[in-house]
């Protein structure tokens, strides 16, 4: 049976509207977390899986989590390149924004995909002038992933409230704003993530000034089946046009989004 992204949103209604995932993982994955939450819980300090803060809930711990993880790193080096950044959250230099990201790239049920369906993304800032200074990912068991530099500094992450406007401006009034990472030629990247919103027509993504509708009745695609080759996807592209895109809902699925005009 070929799905349909209406299928997955169907079988994914149970999900909290507060928190919303197009993919379901399959069913070896709760375990797979399970068992990795409990590593994470019972390390101990200097365990590589200690946090100080195990699956962290309010911003303020996972702040907490950001700052021990990346003084313990990077505080101290002599060259580092995130030296300084670290230097600075230990004197208190900086303010934080702590956003929370929807994983809809293939890494969530994946293998590895034992750290959560969502992670949190904090905006580093410096306290006295809101400058933004670097961005970084805390995973939903309060494990560091990523710190960078943001690629566009003149470019800030797009708030919901931003989406809002942008979707209506292309006469889109979707519901359940939340923010999400994909992969794909049209890519949500970890660190400057697209915003998702929801109606009877699809899903759509506010990526940079463009919407994108990723189609109710939209084909989910499978890479493992039909785009592990090269032939596979050379026939697949010459489906595409000039402005679609092609991007991942999580786990092996992937689909088209159009651009809205």
């Amino acid at each position: 049976m070929k799905r349909s992204i209406l299928t997955l949103l169907l079988l994914a209604a149970a999900a909290p509207l507060a928190a919303w995932n197009v993919v379901q993982c399959d069913a070896s994955t709760p375990a797979k977390r399970d068992e990795f939450a409990a590593k994470v819980r019972a390390a101990k300090p200097g365990d590589p899986l200690y946090v100080s803060i195990p699956f962290p809930k309010k911003d303020s711990d996972v702040v907490t989590d950001l700052v021990d993880q990346f003084v313990d790193v990077y505080a101290g080096k002599s060259n580092g390149r995130f030296t300084p950044i670290a230097e600075a959250m230990a004197r208190g230099a900086y303010r934080y924004e702590v956003l929370r990201v929807e994983d809809w790239s293939p890494a969530r049920c994946a293998g590895a995909g034992n750290h959560g369906d969502f992670y949190y993304l904090v905006i580093v800032r410096d306290a006295a002038t809101g400058v933004d200074i670097a961005h970084a990912s805390i995973n939903e068991v309060g494990l560091a992933g990523t710190l960078a530099l943001p690629a566009a500094p003149d470019k800030e992450i797009t708030t919901l409230d931003a989406a809002a406007g942008k979707f209506a401006a292309h006469g889109v009034h979707g519901h359940d704003a939340q923010y999400v990472t994909t992969w794909g030629s049209l890519e949500c990247h970890a660190l400057r993530p697209c915003v998702a919103s929801r109606n009877e027509n699809g899903v759509y993504l506010a990526h940079d000034d463009d919407v994108f509708l990723l189609p109710i009745s939209g084909r989910v695609v499978s890479f493992r089946n039909e785009l592990l080759n090269e032939q596979q996807r050379g026939k697949f592209n010459a489906t595409l046009g000039l402005d679609d895109r092609f991007t991942s809902l999580g786990g092996d699925s992937y689909v088209v989004a159009k651009k809205v005009k």
